[in-house]
């Protein structure tokens, strides 16, 4: 009697210890689907999974509207997960894809979604409907077709939500190829400054719109290198949601953060203290949102000067207080560290030692200028201070995708610099209005990371 018990006793822990008792190792059910095993897989966040699915469905939307280059069109070869520093396969996506309307359907509210580390997947059967499709993936088999219709029209109708024939062929299912780090840099500022008073510029004190968020002692109107005056726009006004100038750059910024907000990618914002304190006033909820996306770390902040000041035009004495004090108020406003510092039109104090010197004792880390106007890139002998030139010879917002894509594939990295302007005005000292410049803009974000590019922030870049 006693073996009987003693045997029946051990039974009861062999079954704890190898069905109940969970471990690393143990398979996962999701209401009768069995996922992998949780040691071959990587848990995403809802935010995570959202971000992918973004991507996705941005890249086939604007491969329909022929926004991407032609060898580009149909489905991105891969995503980038910036937060957890991986390279996301198009299987990965389309697994992601699956598991994401399998919940829906099965009204799954707290959903686990996860993407395999290893697996490869391969075209093969079909699906009677998405949780079929599903298991099908589990196993690394991702159906031509799913409900009666071919998978692209299948993905694109329900993500896009409805839609034509989406006839692209799907391919690349596995690639995982890390390119060259990308960092998305803007100078952000309203308006398109111009270096001196001419007959296309403003003065700050025009009237009340272009002084916006100068305090009276501030108003300087007749050295336009210490407070810069901006050019005007063409007389064709559709952008009327906010006060010109400041209309340009907050319709940019709006862009910009959305990037970060819908992807997950980290930009890097070099900021003029009169800009972001007129954009507060204008519109808080959008400063919020790059406060937010600070604490985040999807946004670097780095300093402009704190009224796009020349550093070449004004007293060595007004240049240094321009780095010191900038600094020192975007830390303030923003509850962050600000290490990298970009100075207007590319300026420099003085000469490029003095330059290095100031800034290096006003505590930043690194600065970001044009190649030719600074003896080196990289660390600066005899300093701490590291030169990160922006390596572009045009604004990223006025070249094609095609040619971003041909960039990635012939340099070291890349330092792209765009103001918020770029994002919805033409290049030139009038500013001229084109709405169609922001799906350009965004058209070159996803051609960059289907293509190997990985975004990082500008302090993290390594030169």
């Amino acid at each position: 009697m006693k073996k009987e018990i003693f045997f029946a006793i051990t039974l009861l822990i062999l079954v704890y210890i190898f069905f109940i008792l969970p471990t690393d190792n143990t398979d996962i059910n999701i209401n009768g689907i069995k996922t992998l095993n949780t040691k071959d897989y990587v848990s995403l966040t809802n935010e995570e999974a959202e971000h992918i699915i973004n991507f996705l469905t941005d890249y086939l939307v604007f491969s329909e509207e022929g926004r991407l280059d032609v060898e580009d069109r149909g489905f991105p070869k891969q995503f980038y997960l910036y937060d957890k520093d991986k390279v996301i396969s198009l299987g990965k996506m389309l697994f992601l894809f699956f598991q994401r309307q399998t919940y829906e359907a099965m009204d799954i509210n707290d959903p686990h979604y996860f993407i395999p580390k290893k697996q490869s997947f391969k075209l093969v059967g079909r699906a009677s409907d998405v949780k079929e499709g599903y298991k099908l993936a589990l196993n690394g088999n991702i159906p031509k077709k799913v409900s009666g219709m071919e998978l692209q029209d299948f993905i694109y109708q329900l993500l896009v939500k409805g839609g034509s024939n989406f006839n692209y062929d799907i391919d690349n299912l596995n690639t995982e190829h890390r390119g060259i780090e990308i960092a998305f840099t803007f100078d952000i500022e309203s308006g398109r400054y111009v270096s001196e008073a001419s007959e296309v510029a403003i003065s700050p004190c025009k009237d009340e719109n272009y002084s916006l968020g100068l305090e009276e002692g501030e108003k300087i109107c007749g050295n336009p290198a210490y407070v810069a005056w901006m050019s005007p726009r063409d007389d064709k006004i559709t952008y009327t949601q906010y006060l010109y100038p400041q209309v340009s750059g907050i319709l940019g910024f709006m862009e910009i953060l959305n990037y970060s907000e819908r992807y997950g990618i980290p930009t890097t914002n070099f900021i003029v203290k009169k800009d972001i304190v007129a954009f507060n006033i204008l519109d808080t909820e959008l400063v919020n949102k790059a406060k937010s996306l600070i604490k985040k770390g999807l946004f670097e902040v780095g300093s402009h000067t704190r009224y796009h000041t020349h550093l070449g035009h004004v007293d060595e004495k007004i240049a240094k207080k321009e780095l010191i004090e900038s600094k020192l108020f975007l830390e303030k406003f923003f509850n962050t560290t600000v290490s990298g510092f970009r100075a207007p039109y590319l300026s420099i104090l003085k000469d490029d030692e003095t330059y290095v010197k100031a800034l290096e004792e006003a505590g930043y880390t690194y600065y970001s200028s044009y190649p030719n106007e600074g003896w080196y890139s990289g660390k600066v002998p005899g300093y701490q201070i590291v030169h990160k030139p922006w390596n572009m010879e045009r604004y990223a917002a006025y070249i094609t995708p095609k040619e971003f894509r041909e960039m990635i594939g012939e340099k070291e990295y890349i330092i792209a610099l765009d103001h918020p302007w770029d994002m919805v005005y033409q290049d030139g000292n009038v500013l001229v209005e084109d709405p169609e410049l922001r799906h350009n803009y965004r058209a070159i974000v996803l051609t960059a990371i289907s293509n190997g590019g990985i975004p990082v922030l500008l302090r993290d870049l390594k030169v």
